[in-house]
Parts: C-alpha cells; sequence; structure tokens
C-alpha cells in the first residue's frame, strides 16, 4: 500500500514538473516576442527618424537651392513635424561659377537635434572658363605642319554668338559661331563632333562637347591664341579644355577613340610621336607635350567642372 502511494506521488512531481517547465517556457517565448517586438518597433522609430533626417535635412531639402549651387543659406524649412536650417560656404569654380561646397544643417523636431554635414572635394580635373570679354591665352609659335586639332569645349551661348576658340597664326583659326563649328583658311577640313564625322552642330549649352578638326594640308601654328581671334572683337564666352595639336591627319578610329577616353584623359600619351602642344589647363597653361610651348593666361579663370 505504501509502495503504490510512492509510486502515485511520483506521477504527481513528474506531472508537475513538467507542467512547470512547459509553463516557463510559454512564459519565455511570449516574452522574448514581446522583446522582440520592442526592439523592432525601436528600430522602427530610429530607422525612420534616420531616414527623416537624411532626407529632409539632406538632398530633398538642399536641392530646393541645389546643392553645390550658389548662395546656400542660412535658409529655414518648416516641416511637418519639425524646423531645419541649412546654411553653405562657397569655395572655388565649377564649371564657371561659384558652387557651395560644404553645407551643414541643423534640424529639431521638438524632442531632438540633429546635425548633419556634406563636403564636396575637389574637382578631379580642371578647365579654362572664359568670360566672353577679353579673356584668352597667349600660346605663340607652336609648329609648322600642324594637321589635327582636337578640344573639348562648353558654350555658354549658341544662338547668336560667336565664339573665337583657337587662333592658329591670324589667317588660320577655328570658331563657333551659332553653335556651328567653322574654320577659316584651313584646306578641305574635316569635322568630327563627338568623334561623328562630318558633324560641326554644338547642340546644347552648358554641356561638353568634344571637337576634332583634321585637314591634310599642314597649318603654320606660330602665333596661337585660345579664346580669342587676335584684332577681333569676339572672345569665348564658357570653357575649354585639353586642347592638342598634331602633325598627322587623324583617322575616324583616332578620333573616336581619343572621344572615348574623356576629359579626363591624358593626351599627352595618344599619338606622342605626332604630338605637337598638349594644354590640359590643370590650373596653368603649361603645355604638356613635354615640347615647352607654354602659354601665358590673359584673364580667364581655372575652373573645376
Amino acid at each position: 500500500m505504501k509502495l503504490l502511494r510512492k509510486s502515485q506521488d511520483g506521477v504527481f512531481i513528474s506531472v508537475f514538473a513538467m507542467a512547470t517547465v512547459l509553463l516557463m517556457t510559454i512564459m519565455i517565448s511570449f516574452m522574448a516576442d514581446r522583446v522582440l517586438n520592442l526592439l523592432a518597433n525601436q528600430a522602427d522609430v530610429f530607422s525612420q527618424r534616420h531616414v527623416y533626417w537624411l532626407s529632409y535635412s539632406g538632398m530633398e531639402v538642399l536641392a530646393i537651392d541645389r546643392f553645390a549651387g550658389l548662395n546656400l543659406g542660412p535658409n529655414n524649412y518648416n516641416l511637418a513635424g519639425g524646423t531645419i536650417t541649412a546654411t553653405g560656404s562657397t569655395s572655388g569654380l565649377h564649371n564657371g561659377g561659384n558652387k557651395t561646397n560644404v553645407v551643414t544643417s541643423k534640424g529639431s523636431d521638438g524632442n531632438s537635434v540633429h546635425n548633419l554635414k556634406w563636403t564636396i572635394g575637389n574637382p578631379v580635373y580642371y578647365a579654362l572658363s572664359f568670360d566672353g570679354s577679353n579673356d584668352y591665352v597667349d600660346i605663340g609659335n607652336v609648329f609648322n605642319d600642324v594637321k589635327t586639332i582636337s578640344f573639348w569645349i562648353h558654350a555658354d551661348d549658341i544662338t547668336s554668338n560667336t565664339d573665337q576658340v583657337i587662333d592658329l597664326n591670324g589667317t588660320d583659326y577655328i570658331k563657333v559661331v551659332n553653335g556651328e563649328v567653322t574654320v577659316n583658311n584651313i584646306d578641305t577640313p574635316t569635322y568630327y563632333v563627338n568623334s561623328v564625322s562630318g558633324e560641326q552642330t554644338i547642340t546644347a549649352v552648358d554641356t561638353w562637347f568634344h571637337v576634332v578638326v583634321t585637314t591634310a594640308t599642314g597649318i603654320n601654328v606660330n602665333d596661337m591664341d585660345i579664346g580669342r581671334l587676335e584684332g577681333e572683337i569676339d572672345f569665348m564666352d564658357g570653357l575649354i579644355d585639353q586642347v592638342a595639336l598634331w602633325n598627322t591627319t587623324f583617322s575616324i578610329n583616332q578620333v573616336r577613340s581619343l572621344y572615348i577616353q574623356g576629359r579626363g584623359f591624358n593626351v599627352g600619351t595618344f599619338g606622342s610621336g605626332n604630338l605637337k602642344g598638349y594644354w590640359p589647363f590643370e590650373n596653368n597653361a603649361n603645355d604638356g607635350s613635354g615640347n615647352s610651348h607654354n602659354g601665358t593666361n590673359n584673364g580667364a579663370t581655372y575652373t573645376g567642372s
């Protein structure tokens, strides 16, 4: 009889222990779910705040004032849930105009204050900006048998304007008239714009175009100016970069290869045996061909672009 009671007590204890373990497991699982939900909610709140400030204190708000544009701040933005103040500082030039390169934004939603800052680094490469009035670069004597001329141009006006781009000797020169690349006194020229043979049109302002002019008849480049035609009142209004001269007539494949390389390409390594002058305008008017035809800058501005 005692043996039977002990057996029943053991069964009861075992069942109680199992029930207790099951109950604790359920409670732990319930609490774990609550904790996970709480953490998830907190993460959502943090994420939403983070996105809010990155969005509104960042690119969306600053786009109104054209981040890297002029006259940023202090500007105040009253939003549903907070206020943001953005200030900026200008430094240097970009595509011919002053630009903001550091922006600091400070915002408050009533419970906290957030500060964010963006900095635009230095330009990857530079160009030369001409104001259309009296800016030019004097190169002088270069070579007496030039057959290929290459440059990049970024025009400010293509509707009723004449840009004097390169004067080779006072008689032979390249200009852009109402968006059309034309030459004077260069025999049977072949034009290329963005490597398209026969194309002469600059189709848009504030856009870089690659221009090449070739001829089979050598040009005596003995009094070269960039940005003006000596003795004329018209000057270049816009940007010029990567001017280069060779004493060989490029094929269309060579022109295409040069265009594909882009403005950041070191032209000094392209057809170097025939390269007679190369001016990349990296904060100076020096000749990058190794032929020492360094220019003298008269008023033009070196600008990041």
